[in-house]
């Protein structure tokens, strides 16, 4: 069973910070923080106000930030060739194989440092007092065997671990897979008990790897066997088993859905039905048309389900949309829902629905289902990413990022088009509250909105890999409809009135971007006018894909 949210009475949260530093070189950062009190400075310019260091990173900066690691992964080519990765894992094997022969090269290596991160050392004045404490990783995903009370958890960069105390302790079960960048892992009762995982890092950002494929494990680690069928060089975003038969695995990548009917040993493209795009995997102008950012699995039982066992709901979900090609060719001309009640290839609609965002704004999109045994499993949610707004097609703060070829002022405001909800699975669907009541709202006690919404860092700014969405599965009205939804941006949301999730409704931020409520609060510093006051952010800042609370 594959979790990404479960609450009952106990939570663990992935969080990673960004801190928003300056590009560019410290002679430059010097300059800009001439006049601005310690900890603020002037990112755009001098005309802009003084604001803190530790904000959300915009696009703009990832972008910037990308071009200085780009030519280190690909020298001395402008990019990394097909196939260079298995190459390398060859090359390594060989070495293995036979040893080397260098005096000393034979030894061993221990164990120099362990977690995790301490954030409120004293000896590091940019990060302490931002409420946060012990770091360890960002989550990217958890899975759950309740028949024995295993954790599995996939930690952005750095493999894969196992709890069976439910996450107070873990051991790392993931050093013998290729690569430390798993996406998802989860876990189907198949084949005696199966891990499966896709690799390659869900965050699409600036500092994301490909992937290697996908992976499986009937020893809880001890040997991993890479599965066939799902190509290398794939971002991955989610995997997910179905609970009905657990034989059928679905792995949601960059490169398509696809779907495994032998417990994630092997596995075929689905051919999601995006037009002259379907099934093409790899680069060309078909390179975004496929990215499948989430996979859902209706789960059998609750109260009132109608949906059939089996159904399978994917998002094709690149971040920019319809934004064309350097051909002039649209990169993703088809995002939208898909849903089959078999999963089998070739039987995919896009069933994106008049009540879902229009079909030029739908981006990144993230879904949760409910799942709680008391709980009506036809109720299905998604966040939504504008993809126009990233493209520019709304006032956005900032300078143009050439790379967006002048579309996309990239550091402004939101890019969070909504929340929205489905009471069919999928097929049709209600708007639950858009940008405007969740990111320009200066009563969802946000630390986001205020200042910050005027100097381009609303709730929402980093919707394009930021986001995740579920509904506590132990909370529901007498019809089974949920009455706790939480999600993610650059902070925690829920609902702010209990009440079945089924409809517009209002939320509230309950862990802020930087720490006050943890700390206490924290004096403005001297020199800085009091409006800026608002640009204090006051609690733990979830990272790419930290969509994850569970039992």
């Amino acid at each position: 069973m594959r979790t990404r949210l479960a609450v009952v009475g106990t939570v663990v949260l992935g969080a990673v910070v960004g801190t928003g530093a300056l590009l560019g070189g410290a002679a430059r950062t010097t300059a800009l923080t001439a006049d601005c009190p310690a900890g603020y400075t002037r990112e755009a310019g001098e005309a802009r106000a003084c604001v803190t260091q530790q904000h959300p990173e915009s696009l703009t900066e990832l972008l910037l930030g990308q071009a200085g690691r780009v030519s280190v992964r690909s020298a001395p080519f402008d990019r990394v060739a097909p196939g260079a990765y298995a190459n390398a894992l060859a090359e390594r094997q060989a070495l293995v194989q036979n040893r080397p022969q260098v005096k000393g090269a034979d030894g061993t290596w221990s164990l120099y440092g362990h977690g995790p991160l301490i954030a409120d050392s004293p000896d590091y004045t940019n990060v302490n007092g931002l409420g946060l404490h012990k770091l360890s990783a960002r989550l990217d995903g958890l899975a759950y065997d309740a028949a024995a009370n295993r954790l599995f958890a996939a930690e952005g960069t750095g493999g894969l671990w196992l709890s069976t105390d439910q996450g107070l302790t873990w051991r790392s079960i993931g050093d013998g897979l290729p690569s430390q960048v798993v996406a998802d892992v989860g876990w189907t009762p198949a084949n005696g008990g199966t891990v499966v995982a896709v690799s390659g890092d869900p965050s699409f950002g600036s500092n994301a790897y490909t992937g290697f494929g996908a992976f499986w494990s009937t020893d809880l680690g001890a040997t991993w066997t890479k599965a066939t069928g799902v190509p290398d060089g794939a971002l991955g975003f989610a995997i997910a088993a179905d609970p009905a038969n657990p034989q059928r695995v679905y792995a949601a990548t960059s490169f398509g859905l696809f779907r495994s009917t032998d417990g994630g040993k092997s596995y075929v493209n689905t051919n999601l039905p995006t037009g002259a795009c379907a099934g093409v995997t790899g680069g060309g102008t078909c390179q975004l048309a496929n990215v499948v950012t989430d996979v859902r699995v209706v789960q059998p039982g609750g109260v009132g389900t109608t949906t059939p066992a089996g159904t399978v709901v994917a998002i094709v979900g690149w971040r920019a949309g319809a934004r064309a090609n350097s051909d002039g060719t649209v990169q993703s001309p088809a995002n939208g829902v898909y849903r089959s009640d078999t999963g089998a290839p070739g039987t995919f609609q896009n069933v994106t629905s008049s009540g879902f965002a229009q079909q030029a704004r739908i981006g990144r999109t993230e879904l949760g289902a409910a799942t709680g045994p008391q709980q009506d499993h036809d109720y299905l949610y998604a966040i939504v990413q504008d993809a126009g707004a990233l493209n520019g097609d709304l006032d956005i703060l900032d300078v143009p990022v050439p790379d967006l070829k002048d579309k996309a002022q990239a550091a402004g405001g939101t890019v969070l088009n909504g929340v929205y909800v489905s009471a069919d699975f999928g097929q049709t669907w209600t708007l639950m509250a858009d940008d405007n009541a969740i990111a320009k709202n200066p009563a969802t006690g946000s630390a986001l909105v205020g200042l910050n919404s005027a100097q381009g860092y609303e709730p929402g700014v980093q919707a394009w890999y930021d986001e995740w969405i579920a509904p506590d599965p132990t909370r529901q009205d007498a019809s089974g409809v949920p009455t706790r939804l939480a999600f993610g941006l650059e902070e925690v949301w829920q609902n702010e009135v209990s009440q079945a999730m089924n409809g517009p409704a209002t939320f509230k931020v309950i862990g802020r971007f930087l720490g006050q409520g943890v700390h206490g609060p924290q004096p403005r510093p001297a020199g800085v006018p009091d409006r800026a006051a608002a640009d204090e952010r006051f609690d733990d800042a979830p990272g790419p894909a930290d969509r994850d609370l569970a039992p």
